[in-house]
C-alpha cells in the first residue's frame, strides 16, 4: 500500500490532472489526497477512477494561504473538510478569480516582452492558449505557461533543439521556477525578469482564521513544508497543528 496525503493537480499548481494522477500511480488499497493550493475540489472522473481501482481519496483537501504577520506568509493544509465553511469558500473563489486576473496581465505582458531565446525564437502565450489547455482553473501562471512551452516544443522540434526539454525531471514532472531559472540563467535573455516578477500580491486570510475556518469545517490542520518556513519551535508551538509534515521533496533536514 503507498500513501501520498500531499499531492498537487492541475488544479493548481501541479503538472497532471487529478484522473492521470489516480490512473498512473496508484494501485488498489493506496491512499492519497490532493493538496492543491486553495481548492477542494475533487474532479469526478478521478474520483470514479479511485472507485474502480480501489484507491482511497480523502475528501476535503486543501493547502491554504495564510498571513501569520505583515511580512510572513506561510501554508496550512486542512484535512476533511466536509462540510466547508461559507467565508473559506468565498476566500477560495476570491483567490481563483485574482489569480486569473493575475495570469491575463501577464500574458498581455509575455505578448509586449515575449521571452528572447539566444537562439533568437521569441516565445509568447495568449490567455485564450493558456485557458485551452487548462480549463476551468486557477491559473498559475509560470507553471501553466513553461507546460505549454513544453508541450509545443515536445511536438514541433527535434529533441536535441528542444530548449525546454529540461523542463521536466526523470518523472516527467515540472521542475520548481528555482530549478527552472538555473537551468536556463544561460539559454533565454531576460528570463530573470520575467520569472521573478511580482504582481500585487493577493490578501490572504490570517493564519487564526484559517485555523478557525478549517476546524469549524470538520477538519484536521496540518503544518506543511518541513523547513521551508524556517519556523521556530516556539511558532510551531503557537500554531498548535494537529499534524505537523516530516517529509518534503524540496526540502530536508539540512534545509
Amino acid at each position: 500500500m503507498k500513501t501520498d496525503l500531499h499531492i498537487h493537480s492541475k488544479n493548481s499548481d501541479g503538472a497532471l490532472g487529478q484522473e492521470m494522477i489516480v490512473d498512473i500511480y496508484t494501485s488498489s488499497g493506496d491512499v492519497i489526497a490532493f493538496g492543491d493550493h486553495n481548492t477542494s475540489e475533487l474532479d469526478s472522473l478521478a474520483t470514479k477512477k479511485a472507485d474502480e481501482k480501489g484507491v482511497i481519496i480523502i475528501p476535503g483537501v486543501a493547502e491554504i494561504s495564510t498571513d501569520i504577520s505583515e511580512d510572513k506568509k506561510i501554508h496550512l493544509v486542512g484535512y476533511g473538510m466536509t462540510q466547508l465553511e461559507a467565508e473559506l469558500e468565498d476566500f477560495f473563489q476570491r483567490y481563483s478569480k485574482e489569480k486569473t486576473e493575475q495570469a491575463k496581465k501577464r500574458c498581455v505582458e509575455s505578448t509586449r516582452n515575449p521571452l528572447k531565446l539566444k537562439s533568437g525564437a521569441q516565445i509568447s502565450i495568449s490567455f485564450e492558449e493558456m485557458q485551452e489547455y487548462f480549463p476551468g482553473k486557477p491559473t498559475y501562471f509560470w507553471n501553466d505557461m513553461f507546460t505549454i512551452l513544453a508541450d509545443k516544443f515536445n511536438h514541433s522540434r527535434r529533441r536535441e533543439e528542444n530548449p525546454f526539454m529540461e523542463l521536466q525531471d526523470a518523472r516527467g514532472l515540472l521542475l520548481g521556477l528555482k530549478e527552472t531559472y538555473e537551468k536556463f540563467k544561460d539559454s533565454c535573455i531576460g528570463l530573470e525578469k520575467h520569472l521573478w516578477r511580482t504582481d500585487h500580491p493577493i490578501k490572504h486570510l490570517p493564519i487564526n482564521k484559517v485555523k478557525e475556518l478549517i476546524k469549524n469545517s470538520g477538519g484536521l490542520i496540518c503544518l506543511p513544508h518541513p523547513g521551508q518556513y524556517k519556523l521556530r519551535k516556539k511558532e510551531i508551538q503557537e500554531i498548535n497543528p494537529d499534524a505537523l509534515e516530516v517529509y518534503s521533496p524540496k526540502n530536508n533536514i539540512h534545509t
